[in-house]
């Protein structure tokens, strides 16, 4: 920690973000909700007569991360997804990149629209792809969302310098 006085009294905005995976390098998913995970770091107990000492654990505990996306009008985004995901499950089905390692990073962007922090996510799983609904009886022209829930070993955040 740094004793240095907070000069950059702007607050943190829902600006741009997008996903990018290391070995997908075609595809950037522009966020439109996400989340960046909660750890914990559940304790251990210290047993004596009179009572029970908790201890620190060792031992991070990651949250699940979810993500909500605009569907491209090609589908490109999902249906990348979706093959990573029938890859995985399928071992017939593999392709010529090996998806079982992928690091995932989000890069946040600040009320500038400049990259200001990127979270790493180590051993990115996919276990779930939202749904997409469509209905022809809107009148209006609404994006198509869907989701993304992902697993991982963990991840960091580090500041990109402006």
């Amino acid at each position: 920690m740094t004793n240095n006085l907070v000069t950059n009294l702007n607050k943190l905005t829902k600006n741009k973000s997008i996903l990018v995976l290391d070995k997908l390098p075609n595809l950037q998913i522009t966020l439109s909700t996400f989340n960046i995970p909660g750890i914990s770091l559940p304790s251990a107990s210290f047993q004596s007569p009179f009572f029970n000492k908790p201890v620190y654990g060792d031992k991070l505990e990651f949250n699940n991360l979810f993500l909500n996306f605009v569907v491209s009008e090609n589908l490109e985004n999902w249906l990348e997804v979706f093959d990573w995901m029938y890859q995985l499950a399928n071992p017939i089905e593999k392709g010529d990149i090996d998806l079982t390692y992928i690091t995932g990073t989000i890069i946040i962007h600040n009320s500038d629209n400049k990259p200001i922090f990127n979270v790493e996510f180590l051993d990115i799983v996919p276990v779930s792809l939202g749904d997409m609904y469509f209905s022809e009886t809107e009148n209006s022209s609404e994006d198509i969302t869907s989701s993304i829930v992902f697993e991982y070993e963990q991840y960091k955040v580090t500041r990109i310098p402006l």
